[in-house]
């Protein structure tokens, strides 16, 4: 039998008074909190009422709705906070972007608005970026820019830029350059040879061999004159991340 939706929320007249809002969902058994969202309405209740209706396989659900089944199966329910309301819809999602940069361990499967350029960093590495030059892309370059803030501090530049992407092989392939992009600064610059799937086969220094639909590239640093043009240099601002970009890749060709 599929699970009744929650019968929580909030009145039309309590909906009004709250507007915009940024909440957070704990688990009751230990505490810790699990997701952070943004939102108006009943959305808070949103992610209980679709864990309960859904009827797929377990194992494909998301973190999110797999971590509420597991806290109905305890006989209990995901505890709803209100972290912060009253606001517009553009502070909701900042304030939402700033817990999830503080709260590690989240079921969240993207990082809030502007995390790469505005999320945490040293201090050296924000003097760093906003005192570097803006780059100018000759046009002869088809550039694949790689934010690779995830994966950099477990690996050197080019493992941590190389693999393991979801992306689509006949438009990586088109690219004649790779940056390494760090807050927003071009860290590493490299030419592709080839694009393989991600296996451990062709990359053994991946962790889990399961990873269908991403691919990776070999390839070498590139000459000194494409290096002293791009390195440690920041992308201008018309080229800066929008809203909903949720991929660490980008292109700059057509």
């Amino acid at each position: 039998m599929t699970p009744s939706k929650t019968s929580l929320g909030f009145s039309p007249e309590i909906q009004e008074r709250l507007g915009y809002y940024v909440y957070r969902l704990i688990d009751p058994r230990d505490g810790s909190v699990f997701y952070i969202g943004k939102g108006k309405g009943n959305r808070v209740y949103a992610h209980l009422n679709e864990a309960l209706a859904y009827q797929g396989d377990e194992d494909a659900t998301s973190a999110k709705i797999h971590q509420i089944r597991q806290i109905k199966n305890a006989n209990l329910e995901p505890i709803h906070i209100i972290h912060r309301h009253g606001l517009t819809e553009k502070e909701a999602f900042h304030v939402e972007a700033a817990l999830i940069d503080a709260t590690p361990g989240l079921t969240n499967q993207i990082s809030g608005i502007d995390s790469t350029e505005l999320g945490p960093a040293h201090t050296l590495e924000i003097i760093r970026r906003y005192s570097a030059k803006e780059l100018t892309i000759n046009p002869a370059h088809r550039i694949m820019a790689i934010n690779i803030s995830r994966t950099f501090n477990e690996k050197m530049l080019y493992d941590a830029v190389r693999c393991a992407w979801r992306v689509s092989l006949p438009r990586a392939r088109r690219a004649n350059l790779v940056f390494a992009m760090l807050q927003g600064v071009c860290r590493a610059v490299y030419v592709p040879r080839t694009w393989l799937p991600a296996t451990q086969g062709n990359f053994p220094g991946l962790i889990s061999d399961d990873r269908p639909g991403r691919y990776g590239f070999v390839g070498d640093s590139a000459e000194k004159a494409i290096l002293k043009r791009y390195l440690n240099k920041r992308l201008p601002l018309e080229l800066k991340r929008t809203r909903g970009m949720a991929s660490p890749v980008r292109y700059f060709y057509r």
